[in-house]
């Protein structure tokens, strides 16, 4: 659980701290422009979640789950948030907020 609160955390604050650079590139060189290192980055970021989910799968830290469906919905919803910035300026989201949602959720232990 931690590696991937330190995860979402580090890349939260790194979009934070790049926020200029991230806009600039979105709105002056499209989405598309290094498209294949992007590919690259992004599926080696979601193996780096699937790995994390499975680690904490195998010492019980986390349910059983699909670890590869599990990261590319947690990574999506991350790149969901770099791509606000470009949109919306002004982010609202804590990292703290964030990991608290994906480790836990929304729905209250024994509620279904």
């Amino acid at each position: 659980a931690e590696a991937l609160a330190a995860f979402i955390s580090v890349t939260i604050e790194f979009a934070r701290n790049n926020k200029e650079m991230i806009i600039l590139q979105g709105r002056e060189l499209g989405f598309s422009f290094g498209i294949d290192r992007k590919r690259e980055f992004l599926r080696e970021r979601r193996k780096l979640i699937a790995d994390i989910i499975r680690k904490g799968m195998k010492t019980g830290i986390f349910r059983e789950c699909d670890a590869d469906e599990a990261a590319w919905i947690i990574f999506n919803m991350l790149r969901g948030f770099v791509v606000s910035m470009v949109i919306d300026e002004e982010v609202l989201c804590t990292a703290d907020a964030y990991v608290e949602l994906v480790l836990h959720g929304l729905l209250r232990r024994n509620s279904i």
